[in-house]
């Protein structure tokens, strides 16, 4: 009875300082396999909770060779504070694949979108004075509501996509530091094209980053265990001695 007490303590020790130990980076770049009203109804997400935003979208028209590209802040109404149009081709190229990197100075309270049609990213939009200290995640929305359209890419090496609806991924940030992350998207259209489709946007918000996936935790929890037990076994026996 007492062997099994002293195994079950050392499990909840190992677990407790696994789970005190556990950095933010495990939630780093999370799938939250969620559509707008999930999010808005489960996180409290709206467009008068988000701190910061920027996007990257089709325009009215991209038969026609509009985008846009664009970064604000929080507001009634939420719109953007810099905000430009662009055209898909340039004479020689249609462009389908954009740049990007999205960045905060803290020392300015700077929010910085840089993008452009190729890595060159030599376009700039920025919103100055913007405390975002309460940040704690960014939601990435990827939208595609046209049939055949769809659009896909990577942030920081992780890739992300949607073919049909809206899908959110969680990128964890530390608002009283300055951070930045970078990747591109590509935009697949169908034969709609007019209705600002497909769009990729950051809602910079103050929600905490998802925590480990549960059956992470089962596995901590196992080898939390194990550690307790050889520990154990190895007392008992220099008891033994």
């Amino acid at each position: 009875m007492n062997r099994t007490l002293k195994q079950i303590g050392a499990v909840a020790l190992a677990l407790g300082v696994v789970s005190v130990a556990a950095p933010r980076a495990d939630a780093a770049f999370v799938n939250l396999n969620a559509d707008d009203y999930t999010v808005n109804d489960a996180l409290g997400v709206d467009s008068y909770s988000k701190l910061g935003w920027g996007e990257i979208r089709s325009g009215n028209r991209a038969s026609n060779g509009d985008w846009e590209a664009g970064v604000g802040n929080s507001g009634s109404p939420f719109a953007p504070v810099d905000q430009g149009n662009f055209d898909w081709a340039d004479g020689q190229n249609v462009w389908d694949k954009i740049y990007f990197d999205l960045s905060y100075d803290h020392s300015t309270d700077t929010l910085s979108l840089n993008y452009g049609a190729d890595e060159g990213l030599g376009t700039l939009l920025e919103v100055e004075d913007l405390v975002l200290d309460d940040a704690e995640s960014i939601l990435l929305r990827t939208a595609a509501r046209k049939d055949g359209s769809s659009i896909e890419g990577e942030v920081n090496g992780n890739s992300f996509g949607v073919t049909e609806g809206v899908n959110y991924w969680q990128i964890a940030i530390d608002g009283t530091n300055s951070w930045a992350f970078d990747g591109y998207a590509t935009f697949t259209f169908g034969s709609a094209f007019s209705g600002s489709d497909p769009a990729m946007q950051f809602k910079i918000t103050d929600v905490p980053p998802v925590p480990l996936p549960a059956a992470a935790w089962f596995m901590l929890t196992a080898l939390g265990g194990l550690v307790g037990s050889r520990w154990l076994k190895g007392r008992t026996a220099d008891q033994a001695a």
